[in-house]
């Protein structure tokens, strides 16, 4: 298509349902307002012009049976209404091809709803991405800007989650989960250096899983925070779990990590637990409490 798309609004027959694969390719925006349906697969692309090549949702997006990939030049908005639905997987990508020169972000459009129902996401944007999901794996999530700052804020609502990889550039990163694990393989923030932030909580219940949680200690004022409705625990045996100028943890029923920092700011526990945090380089400790 060759100019604006909109899918709805032109007819009685709500939105598009299909028996096969729905692939849909604008030279300019795409906009959303009735349910897209198939139990194919389903791919929508804004492709990278001179407009604003935003992909924007505010009606349901859903493959019953298979993946779904929205690709814009720029922007995609998920907004009140808007929801991305793959029973296998989802894959977001917004303002990463080499001639977006408006970068581009992934927005929450919808306050505390769920955006995005998935197995598996994966979401790369050049500059934000902010979003609520209810998945079990996040393959990766990543910001690509070296000149914008570009923060993750992912927030998980289904019970738990496992995220293999999320890095930033230049950005913080905040991952949550509510009522379940919060498993983390590897978050690495502000790999173009300078001072950012890693924030990983769990809600109501669960565990943080720490692989490793990364700001580079290249900076005095990196800080990883870690607040678990549960415990803290170590999943990488010997090797450090926090790299960071200054570490704060606290939790209801223990902390246990293998740190590289320069300053233990404090580890609590709230309840019944131990604290055990082992440090390649500590040079300072301000607070260490448990029942």
């Amino acid at each position: 298509n060759n100019g604006a798309l909109t899918i709805g609004g032109v007819s009685t027959t709500a939105g598009l349902t299909a028996a096969g694969p729905i692939a849909l390719i604008a030279m300019s925006p795409i906009t959303v307002i009735e349910d897209m349906v198939t139990p194919d697969a389903i791919s929508l692309t804004a492709a990278e012009s001179a407009d604003a090549d935003d992909i924007t949702i505010a009606a349901v997006v859903r493959s019953t049976g298979s993946t779904v990939t929205l690709d814009a030049g720029d922007n995609i908005a998920l907004n009140a209404g808007g929801l991305v639905s793959g029973v296998t997987s989802v894959t977001l990508r917004a303002g990463i091809t080499a001639d977006s020169g408006n970068g581009g972000s992934i927005t929450d459009g919808n306050g505390g709803t769920v955006n995005v129902i998935a197995d598996s996401l994966s979401a790369t944007a050049a500059n934000a991405i902010t979003s609520d999901v209810n998945v079990t794996t996040v393959t990766t999530v990543s910001t690509t800007s070296s000149t914008v700052a570009g923060a993750i804020v992912l927030n998980d609502l289904g019970g738990g989650v496992n995220v293999n990889t999320a890095t930033t550039v230049l950005g913080d990163i905040t991952l949550t989960a509510t009522g379940g694990n919060l498993t983390v393989t590897s978050v690495t923030a502000g790999t173009g250096g300078g001072d950012f932030d890693i924030a990983l909580t769990t809600i109501t219940s669960g565990d943080i899983n720490l692989g490793v949680a990364s700001t580079l200690a290249d900076n005095a004022g990196d800080n990883v925070t870690l607040t678990a409705a549960g415990s803290i625990r170590n999943s990488t045996g010997a090797a450090s779990n926090v790299i960071s100028s200054t570490l704060t943890a606290g939790s209801v029923s223990g902390v246990d990590l293998n740190t590289t920092i320069a300053t233990l700011t404090s580890a609590t526990v709230s309840g019944v637990g131990t604290i055990d945090v082992e440090d390649t380089a500590v040079e300072q400790v301000f607070g260490a409490h448990a029942l």
